[in-house]
């Protein structure tokens, strides 16, 4: 769900203009990791159950803010046009949900450190090209 607005300032340049808006995100990312089978380390033998699962969900802001440069306009003043909209979203640092179980578990608390190593990826970059056309007269 987005809302956004564009701005032509460059009377000059037509069609160059700022695109700004917000997004209400359903941005999950998830992973999870299993043994398929056991494994033995000196002499001793792990089962699969023995092994575990870890589970890691990120999530970031459900309300992201964008700005871009939007090159064309989103209604055409000919028949068909295109637009290229360059830009990127703020969705601040990822949160991380790590579920594991078995020997693995204790990675539940590298979560701080997941979270740490992934602070500096707060924008989510976007590149759209869209084909207009013009329905009317």
């Amino acid at each position: 769900v987005c809302l956004y607005g564009e701005y032509y300032p460059f009377n000059k340049a037509r069609g160059i203009g700022i695109s700004a808006g917000f997004t209400y995100s359903f941005l999950l990312l998830s992973a999870n990791a299993s043994s398929t089978e056991g494994f033995t380390s000196d002499l001793v033998n792990f089962t699969v159950e023995q092994i575990g699962k870890i589970d890691v969900k990120l999530t970031t802001n459900t309300i992201m803010p964008y700005l871009g440069l939007c090159f064309g306009r989103s209604v055409p003043t000919r028949r068909i046009n295109m637009r290229l909209d360059l830009g990127s979203y703020y969705m601040g640092s990822p949160k991380a949900d790590v579920k594991a179980t078995g020997l693995i578990r204790q990675t539940e608390g590298e979560k701080s450190q997941l979270e740490e190593n992934l602070k500096g990826y707060v924008w989510y970059p976007y590149i759209a090209l869209n084909i207009n056309v013009k329905i009317t007269k």
